[in-house]
């Protein structure tokens, strides 16, 4: 004997099938018009087209659609930038539309060492271009504009040990020679009349800033600060440099990394630690120790770092107890000692 449902329940039995197919009918619509999905169906032609063998043609038959995402568990950090900028280390993109060009200058920041957002900020685990670029009303942290980027730089690295980043450096100057700080305190140090400055690149966007820097009362009501009296090219250097005034990186493998090695940055070091006061550079220092003016013709590298990493008994220099980046910026310096090194500090 078969059972059979009340006829009274078929109707629901009815209605309930066609709403679940229409729900799965639109789960199917919205998995297929996913965002990030027209970026990677686009690269999967680009690839094809460009496979000259079977192997190649094997490769991106083998493309899975799906989210990637690299993991920096140092930095916390989860970047899912990768689903669309499926690119990034393709040189044969350097041309190519957004979100699929190649990543220039990626130098010693490597993708999986570093992810994405620690340098360019915005949303990592978003999948979508304005939660990711940090372009909607709740975004916490959004994206730096390519020419921002540098700003990055200061949670990691000392300005002075950076090549290559002067309108950030004209920035500092900017916001040191302004008396930005005797209304903001920054670090500790500081007026109180304004909000402390310290990571405030976090939570505030460069165009806000640029906007709040030529009319802080429409920005911030209520503001008591002026205008800042600069230039527009001026305040976007200023912008860029409080930009980049956010919360330092303390993971050991970055913070060994704070120093770039660098005569620059060593010549820094040399002066700003003493060092001077005991050497001698072309007349120029102490004689407590030997003068080393001509310490690049006959000095070794491995040497120099023995003498800087290993304290000596029985010496009168004593141990200057630098970290490993410094060391090596302080070594370079020293190894490529030429005439126009010191004059500055004359």
């Amino acid at each position: 004997m078969t059972l059979q449902p009340p006829a009274k329940l078929m109707p629901w039995f009815l209605l309930s099938s066609v709403v679940l197919f229409v729900l799965m009918l639109l789960v199917c619509v919205q998995d297929h018009r996913r965002p990030w999905k027209p970026y990677q169906r686009a690269f999967i032609e680009l690839e094809r087209k460009a496979a000259k063998t079977p192997a190649e043609q094997q490769s991106i038959n083998s493309f899975r659609m799906g989210i990637r995402q690299i993991e920096v568990p140092s930095l916390g950090r989860v970047d899912r930038c990768t689903t669309c900028h499926l690119a990034v280390n393709h040189p044969d993109y350097a041309d190519a539309a957004h979100p699929l060009r190649s990543h220039p200058d990626t130098g010693h920041h490597s993708f999986e060492e570093f992810g994405c957002t620690v340098c360019h900020r915005g949303n990592g685990l978003a999948t979508s271009a304005d939660e990711a670029h940090g372009r909607t009303s709740d975004a916490t942290s959004p994206m730096l504009p390519a020419s921002f980027v540098s700003a990055s730089c200061l949670a990691c690295h000392d300005l002075n040990s950076l090549p290559g980043v002067e309108n950030l450096k004209t920035g500092r100057c900017l916001f040191e020679n302004n008396g930005c700080q005797t209304c903001h305190s920054l670090n500790g140090t500081g007026g109180l009349i304004g909000p402390a400055l310290d990571g405030v690149g976090q939570r505030r966007g460069i165009d806000w800033m640029i906007r709040h820097f030529k009319n802080p009362g429409a920005e911030s009501p209520g503001s008591a600060m002026p205008p800042v009296q600069l230039e527009d090219y001026d305040i976007e250097r200023l912008a860029l440099y409080v930009s980049g005034l956010v919360d330092p990186v303390t993971d050991p493998f970055f913070t060994s990394k704070k120093v770039l090695p660098n005569p620059q940055a060593g010549r820094d070091l040399y002066f700003n630690r003493g060092c001077i006061g005991c050497h001698q550079l072309e007349d120029v220092g102490g004689n407590i120790g030997p003068d080393l003016s001509q310490l690049g013709q006959r000095g070794k590298a491995s040497r120099l770092r023995f003498v800087l990493e290993t304290p000596l008994p029985n010496a009168s220099m004593p141990h200057p107890k630098l970290r490993p980046d410094e060391r090596e910026a302080l070594i370079s310096f020293l190894i490529n000692l030429n005439a126009t090194d010191f004059k500055a500090e004359e």
